[in-house]
């Protein structure tokens, strides 16, 4: 349920992380997309300034651990 609202992001979104150290990252969303729970292809880092969000799909689901998730991709915005 902490991740419920990651269905509203879509593409161009700006995503703000606030790190251990203070520092205040900014992630514009690239895409989202549904996989299975063992498609790993989402984990992929193809630069350091990519941030993977994943989280249970679909949101309403009546029990826990489905077959599917959804998956934020995000790029750091320089």
């Amino acid at each position: 349920t902490h991740f419920a609202p990651l269905r509203y992001l879509g593409p161009g979104d700006i995503v703000t992380l606030q790190r251990p150290d203070g520092r205040v990252v900014r992630y514009r969303v690239q895409a989202t997309r549904v996989v299975r729970k063992n498609d790993t292809s989402v984990l992929r880092q193809d630069a350091r300034t990519r941030l993977t969000l994943i989280t249970c799909y679909p949101f309403d689901a009546v029990r826990p651990g489905t077959p599917l998730r959804w998956v934020v991709i995000a790029q750091k915005v320089a």
